[in-house]
């Protein structure tokens, strides 16, 4: 690992992925850089966790700075064994795989962006409060399912928390919103990464065995709720930054933007294609939810996401 210099920008935007989902990250730093330059100070990040070389060399070229997930920074967490939930355990070890940065900001691989004035705003937030995390809660007005059955929904919460936290934590959390580990902000400094690495740790290392798919699936944003949520460490950023697309798909209108579906149908600021995309990913693509409504994905790519329809031209109809 290299020592920060005053080259290196001090605030690193990071997603990581295997080469299955590579597709999407393609769509995410295409989605960062086609406006332009990145504001000042500001660089991309990308933790490697299975990607091919051609995959890598794209990252690099575009100016990416890619670092492979290693056991000097994470330990066991690099087990190849974890398969793609490396891709969530490596978050609260951000300062040690980029120990060169500042300020973290983190993307899943699945979304991309519509609106870059939030990075500058986090990187002048990060920096002047250095204790606190930036992160917006799974909540909006359009959300219909969760919206529509809330004690559903606490269920829902109760189950991922309780396993790992026992009841009383999990009554307490299941009421709250949830804060989503897709996207959010923190500077290096910040006490919550180490007390995040340590239940990750025991979450994904210690006591992995103990827990049922789902709730693995969901352990590092359940680690992060317990030790963050309702706290005087957390700043909530809105949710159209995070605007989870699976409770109610957005709608890309004749302007080619992609908007909420409720009236007064304002613009999407960070398009998440959450739900996985085994069970989501066509649907988004049909309705045009991909960064520039997929156009950007070569005959390659598709196969990769799609691999049940290997022909290109439905793709670019």
């Amino acid at each position: 690992m290299h020592s920060r210099t005053e080259a290196y920008p001090d605030t690193l935007i990071v997603c990581s992925c295997d080469r299955s989902y590579f597709p999407l990250v393609k769509g995410l730093i295409l989605s960062l850089l086609d406006p332009g330059p990145l504001p000042e100070g500001i660089g991309l990040g990308f933790i490697d966790i299975g990607c091919d070389a051609e995959a890598l060399r794209w990252l690099t070229e575009r100016g990416v700075y890619v670092r492979k997930l290693e056991e000097g920074a994470v330990g066991r967490l690099a087990d190849a064994a974890l398969g793609y939930q490396r891709a969530q355990a490596c978050r609260p070890f951000l300062p040690r795989i980029f120990p060169e940065a500042q300020v973290f900001v983190w993307m899943d691989s699945d979304m991309w962006v519509q609106d870059r004035t939030v990075f500058a705003y986090l990187r002048k937030a990060a920096r002047s409060e250095p204790d606190k995390l930036f992160i917006s809660p799974e909540c909006h007005y359009s959300y219909l399912p969760i919206n529509a059955d809330t004690e559903q929904r606490r269920h829902e919460m109760y189950s991922y928390y309780e396993p790992a936290y026992g009841a009383e934590i999990a009554r307490s959390l299941c009421k709250r919103f949830t804060l989503n580990s897709g996207f959010f902000a923190m500077h290096a400094a910040n006490g919550i990464w180490v007390e995040w690495a340590r239940q990750v740790r025991r979450l994904f290392l210690d006591e992995y065995d103990r827990y049922p798919s789902i709730v693995r699936h969901m352990a590092e944003q359940v680690a992060l709720n317990v030790i963050a949520n309702g706290s005087a460490r957390v700043r909530l950023l809105d949710p159209l930054y995070n605007y989870i697309s699976h409770w109610t798909p957005p709608v890309r209108g004749e302007d080619g933007v992609v908007r909420v579906a409720l009236p007064p149908h304002v613009p999407v600021g960070i398009v998440h294609l959450a739900g996985g995309m085994a069970y989501f990913g066509r649907a988004y693509f049909e309705q045009g939810l991909f960064y520039r409504a997929g156009a950007y994905l070569t005959p390659d790519d598709a196969r990769m996401l799609f691999p049940e329809e290997v022909s290109a031209p439905r793709l670019y109809n």
